[in-house]
């Protein structure tokens, strides 16, 4: 099966702008299946209602045995206190597998010392051995290649901001916005019920996973792709380094630490690598064509939440510098509300302040030439669009 034929199949059912979203996410399931290298945890972030678990749902319901669907999680999910490990989920999935959860912010609704628990399991999984202890048994210890693949809602950027200190996992895809009057157009036509949806794409993704599997030849990443995601990594990874806010006056009071970029680096690499193999049973080239580059540098782009990702667009596309007042009218906040997400970007040293506030003389510039190149390789997806780039260079 090709996948022209993967993406054909699916619109005749979804209403789907973005394809790069369909390479992305096959990407990881295969990634995962493949298990050459460290796990890939992607997060599919969208508007809720936007089609996420409609996406999603069919991977465990097509491959149940080895892409297993939660719906919540609590800190004895992955491995139970009971004498029969076959209730724990890990004792279920073995040493590889893919755990796929629609909503990944219902772990964020429990107490603090749940969700901090659940996430510190979570992340010794991701390393690929997690042990727990037990007052009344010999402790279960669990090794293998754990997947992650989830849903949320664009509140998971600020979610996450809060444990980001304890080490990010995920990389993320968001989801781009679509022409509603036809989405609408379209919902309207569509007679089938969602459990008809779900068996047809379940059907899809199974028969094109299992056609790239059976088919697999060794492939690696081509020089321009790996040059593309060096150049591009250290940015992304510093766009979304956490900050801490002042509650009160809502401004980064204390120094940024930046992530270091090499864990999305393989991340990303392995997503290319399985993009490469899925390339070669396309067409048998061994070179990512111009749109899996553009999921891909989307993706590293999706790192950085809607503020950070917005606001950075109004500098870039003045062409110029631009005071806090023009962004602010650009993103349609007041100028006190635009100041925060300024300064969090000035924090983090992805723009520079220009003159003086005191005097109301402060502008702003992006710092790094190559932030600005990249926006602007994305401009089609970004939508800096002419329009755009009128409304701020008259500012």
């Amino acid at each position: 099966m090709k996948l022209a034929d993967v993406k054909k199949e699916l619109h005749e059912v979804l209403y789907i702008e973005d394809d790069g979203m369909i390479d992305i996410l096959l990407a990881t399931v295969i990634a995962n299946s493949i298990a050459e290298s460290d796990p890939v945890w992607l997060m599919v972030v969208g508007a809720s209602s936007g089609g996420k678990s409609q996406l999603l749902r069919p991977f465990a319901t097509g491959n149940p045995e080895f892409i297993h669907r939660i719906d919540d999680m609590t800190e004895n999910s992955l491995i139970s206190g009971t004498k029969t490990e076959e209730v724990s989920l890990l004792a279920k999935i073995k040493e590889k597998g893919i755990l796929l959860i629609s909503d990944f912010t219902v772990i964020f609704s429990k107490s603090p010392e749940t969700k901090n628990a659940i996430l510190g399991q979570l992340r010794l999984v991701y390393d690929g051995e997690y042990t727990r202890h037990f007052g009344n048994r010999e402790p279960y210890t669990w090794k293998g290649h754990l997947g992650l693949i989830a849903g949320a809602t664009p509140s998971i950027y600020r979610r996450m901001e809060e444990v980001a200190d304890m080490g990010e996992r995920f990389i993320y895809y968001r989801m781009k916005e679509y022409d509603a009057e036809k989405a609408m157009d379209f919902v309207k036509k569509n007679t089938l019920s969602s459990k008809e949806i779900d068996e047809k794409i379940a059907t899809i993704y199974k028969d094109y996973v299992t056609s790239i599997m059976v088919g697999r030849t060794e492939v690696e990443v081509d020089e321009s792709t790996n040059n593309i995601l060096a150049e591009v990594t250290p940015l992304v990874t510093q766009l979304r380094t956490p900050v801490h806010i002042d509650q009160r006056w809502g401004y980064v009071d204390e120094i940024p630490i930046r992530e270091v970029p090499f864990r999305v680096f393989k991340q990303l690499k392995t997503i290319a690598k399985s993009l490469t193999l899925m390339q070669y049973h396309e067409d048998g080239s061994r070179v990512l064509s111009d749109d899996k580059v553009k999921a891909l540098k989307w993706c590293a782009y999706s790192l950085g939440n809607e503020e950070r990702r917005k606001t950075l667009e109004a500098v870039v596309g003045c062409d110029c510098t631009i005071s806090a007042h023009d962004i602010a009218v650009y993103l349609g906040f007041e100028t006190t509300i635009a100041d925060r997400y300024i300064s969090q970007l000035t924090a983090i040293g992805v723009l520079t302040m220009i003159g003086s506030k005191e005097s109301n003389g402060e502008k702003y510039k992006v710092t790094n030439g190559n932030f600005t190149k990249f926006v602007r390789e994305l401009d089609e997806q970004v939508k800096v669009e002419e329009e755009d780039r009128e409304f701020v260079s008259k500012f």
